[in-house]
């Protein structure tokens, strides 16, 4: 999860390419100190059990995310969030289903399964997705990556609540790092949007 968490850096340093826009030094320092947040988190990996296996393949997966999200942008002009978001959504459904036909014990699910993939589908990817690809329409996608990198600490705080695992003083420091950036990033953000709107008011 930490290794996709590192999308951020990718989308920091590909969207002035993708968009050709100025290269903003404060958006590259945001995505470094937030992936220094997330490698605080990784105190207490196991590197001899595949961890750092785990961190290359997320890493990939982060770089795949950041083309994403970039391509999502580009969408926005012509598409709404939510077509965009039911495409996607669309296209993984039919890449996964070979896996269905192979696997047709995987549909014997209990109600209970079906209905937390209900949730799961409908209000914590589709939704939560649409308004992710809403918010490109009025935000770079250098900054909305950056607060979308708060999902370690809501990971880490959900798993201190339900399965009771410890947050040692190194994870909660990275946690610091994390939310600060996010703030920092978010306030700068709104300082260059007021700057813009007053050099085109004069």
């Amino acid at each position: 999860m930490l290794g996709f968490a590192s999308f951020p850096l990718f989308v920091a340093v590909l969207e002035p390419f993708f968009f050709d826009e100025p290269r903003q030094v404060s958006d590259i320092l945001f995505a470094v100190l937030m992936g220094l947040g997330m490698r605080l988190l990784l105190d207490g990996a196991n590197w001899e059990r595949g961890a750092m296996l785990a961190l290359l393949l997320g890493a990939l997966s982060a770089l795949l995310f950041a083309v994403l999200i970039l391509l999502n942008r580009a969408q926005t002009t012509q598409l709404s969030s939510i077509q965009v978001a039911m495409n996607q959504n669309a296209i993984a459904a039919i890449c996964l289903l070979p896996w269905i036909f192979m696997n047709p014990g995987a549909l014997l699910l209990s109600r209970n399964d079906w209905l937390g993939l209900m949730l799961l589908g409908a209000v914590f990817t589709a939704l939560s997705h649409s308004l992710f690809v809403a918010s490109l329409q009025s935000l770079t996608a250098r900054l909305a990556s950056i607060a979308s990198g708060m999902e370690p600490v809501y990971a880490m705080l959900l798993a201190w609540y339900f399965l009771h695992e410890r947050i040692t003083l190194q994870a909660g420091a990275g946690a610091v790092v994390i939310c600060l950036t996010s703030v920092a990033a978010a306030y700068a953000h709104t300082s260059q949007h007021s700057q813009k709107s007053i050099d085109i008011s004069s």
